[in-house]
C-alpha cells in the first residue's frame, strides 16, 4: 500500500475486521452427525493456517477442523465434504443453488465498529 500511493497514505484508512460464523453450532451439529471433520475451504496457503485457528476458536473445539488449500470450492460440495465453511473468496466463486446447499456455511468478515472513527 505505501508503495503504491506514498502521496496518499494520509488519506488512507485501515479499519479492523474480524471473521464471524453465525451457524457455528449448526456446523458442529452437522459435523458431529455426519462424522466428518469440518472443511475449510480456503485457497490461499499464507491465509489457510491464520482463518483455521479463527474457525476452530467459533466451534470452541468440539470437532476437528480440515484444510482443503487446493480442491475447487465447487467441487468440494459435489464430493459431499460436508460441513464445508467458505470463506468470502471461495463463497463467490459458488453459485446460488451451492450455497443452499445445508452443508455449505459461510464465514463471514465484518467490520469492528470499534474500529472507525468519528467522522467516517
Amino acid at each position: 500500500m505505501r508503495a503504491c500511493i506514498p502521496d496518499r497514505l494520509g488519506d488512507v484508512r485501515f479499519v479492523i475486521i474480524k471473521p464471524a460464523l453465525d451457524r457455528a453450532a449448526a456446523v458442529v451439529h452437522r459435523a458431529r452427525r455426519i462424522g466428518n471433520p469440518v472443511t475449510l475451504s480456503e485457497r490461499d496457503p499464507l491465509l489457510a493456517p491464520a482463518i483455521s485457528n479463527d474457525l476452530r476458536g467459533f466451534l470452541g473445539g468440539r470437532v476437528d477442523v480440515a484444510v482443503d488449500a487446493k480442491s475447487n470450492p465447487s467441487s468440494l460440495i459435489k464430493k459431499g465434504r460436508d460441513p464445508i465453511v467458505f470463506p468470502p473468496r471461495s463463497w463467490d466463486l459458488l453459485n446460488e443453488a451451492q450455497r443452499r446447499k445445508p452443508g455449505a456455511f459461510l464465514l463471514d468478515n465484518r467490520l469492528r465498529p470499534e474500529a472507525l472513527v468519528d467522522g467516517w
